[in-house]
């Protein structure tokens, strides 16, 4: 999710650049990456299938995650300028490219109210699917926190009056780290639902994962932990007036839940 969101703004770049070109983006199939970039207005055709991408006339160009984020250590430079060098343009800032249909935003707000009962939701991301912790190799987490500090940061913002929802994919609400919960959860629904919902809640607190940045898009009010990647590389922009980003870099051993509750704060929650 996160790694398609990086090259909206390269693909804005190369519209730009080249207004009378006929970009065409190919994915491997209609998962994360053709969901993120359904819609987008600088694409004039989304096609799922590797088959059918190697048969299309014209220059192709691999946008590799890989290799853009190697070159991001190198270079200091952000990962979505990595991007656009692959394709000889030069982006015009980092605001992710994202469009929300006005029947998912009704479906993020219905779904937003029916999980709050009239009070706003806090939609919490816990989980990374790259954290080092998953791996028995490594065991020690890059950007994860620890469930406790989550728990507590929940029942802290309930006793402002907010409902704190547990979001994150159907592989995720399996994950025995993350079993305990006090409030409700929204595990395993579509990504563009999930990004819908995002835009309807009263903020999304998360750990550098892909609901980061599909909130970001989304436009709505992040709180966001990065312990990995430097905010250089990998920080967010808001892509609405009034639209509120707090990022920190910063090793998540040393995060508790007054860091998490103090986040919050700061992003007006």
């Amino acid at each position: 999710i996160g790694d398609t969101l990086l090259a909206t703004p390269a693909i804005r770049a190369w519209k730009r650049a080249h207004p009378g070109g006929r970009l065409t983006v190919c994915c491997p199939d209609r998962g994360s990456a053709y969901q993120v970039l359904l819609h987008n207005p600088n694409i004039d055709a989304l096609v799922a299938g590797g088959d059918e991408a190697s048969r299309l006339p014209g220059t192709h160009v691999a946008l590799d995650p890989v290799a853009a984020l190697a070159e991001a250590w190198a270079t200091g430079k952000p990962f979505a300028w990595c991007y656009a060098q692959m394709l000889g343009v030069e982006i015009d800032g980092l605001r992710y490219d994202y469009t929300i249909t006005p029947d998912e935003r009704e479906a993020g707000r219905q779904t937003c109210g029916a999980l709050g009962e009239h009070r706003p939701v806090v939609l919490v991301a816990r989980h990374s699917v790259s954290c080092t912790s998953n791996n028995p190799a490594v065991g020690r987490a890059n950007k994860c926190v620890d469930n406790a500090g989550w728990i507590r940061c929940a029942d802290w913002l309930e006793r402002r009056g907010y409902v704190a929802v547990a979001i994150g994919s159907r592989d995720e609400a399996e994950d025995p780290r993350y079993a305990r919960w006090p409030g409700r959860t929204l595990y395993g629904q579509p990504l563009r639902l999930v990004a819908a919902a995002c835009a309807a809640s009263a903020g999304v607190l998360t750990v550098d994962n892909g609901i980061r940045h599909l909130a970001a898009a989304a436009g709505a009010h992040l709180y966001t932990l990065s312990g990995a990647i430097p905010l250089e590389i990998l920080s967010c922009v808001a892509v609405r007036d009034g639209q509120r980003i707090v990022e920190e870099f910063r090793d998540v051993r040393d995060v508790t839940d007054r860091t998490l509750s103090r986040g919050a704060q700061r992003l007006g929650l």
